[in-house]
């Protein structure tokens, strides 16, 4: 339930966020106003990246946490729950709202094309700092009591993270939205990363997610 909520108030979040996006009209596309250029257009950049992070947090949180006792006990492979977590985020949260980016992105460049591909680059992203952050502190779903007022900061600390990748990307869509053959090349890198990374996570957290410990 607090998972479902932490999803529902993401999306009061991005009417927010593009509300003050747009109120001095519509947003700046990418590919034809490089780099910071773009303007505005961070504050949805912020959202498409720090709300996954956000979420994930709420995934290891759980008043019933006791119940995660089956997790160490069953003869599961803890490495591929904890990086499987990450794709559920990206399954069940990151695709719908790439999705509604794409379709906030095409009214406002006025370009399918250019909406698709920056929504896509976004999503691709996000789904690589999901895995990153599983591969610095692995945790397994709903093992960790939820301490007051702990939410709103790792909330906090998420978005902060986010803030941070939002304020370095336009240098990194500056030379990738350039041109068609650079725009090509950074969405296959970035795609090839998404697919390697469970892996490589997997492979790297397996020794310490198996030393993780029941906390009920």
């Amino acid at each position: 339930m607090t998972f479902r909520l932490g999803v529902l108030g993401m999306v009061p979040a991005t009417l927010l966020y593009l509300f003050l996006a747009m109120r001095d009209g519509p947003l700046l596309d990418p590919f034809v106003h490089l780099g910071f250029e773009s303007g505005r257009l961070w504050l949805l950049h912020l959202a498409a990246l720090g709300f996954p992070l956000a979420l994930l947090e709420t995934l290891f949180k759980s008043e019933s946490f006791a119940a995660a006792w089956i997790f160490f006990t069953a003869p599961v492979a803890r490495d591929r729950l904890v990086v499987n977590s990450g794709i559920c985020v990206t399954a069940f949260f990151i695709v719908p709202y790439t999705l509604l980016l794409a379709a906030i992105f095409a009214w406002s460049f006025g370009n399918l094309w250019h909406a698709a591909a920056h929504a896509l680059v976004l999503a691709l992203l996000a789904h690589i700092s999901i895995q990153v952050l599983l591969l610095v502190a692995p945790r397994l779903p709903f093992s960790q009591p939820a301490k007051k007022g702990g939410r709103m900061g790792y909330l906090m600390g998420m978005i902060t993270v986010g803030l941070v990748i939002a304020a370095l990307l336009p240098l990194m869509l500056w030379v990738g939205y350039s041109s068609t053959g650079f725009t090509l090349g950074l969405l296959a890198l970035l795609a090839l990363a998404a697919v390697v990374m469970p892996r490589m996570v997997a492979r790297g957290i397996r020794s310490r997610v198996e030393r993780l410990e029941f906390t009920g």
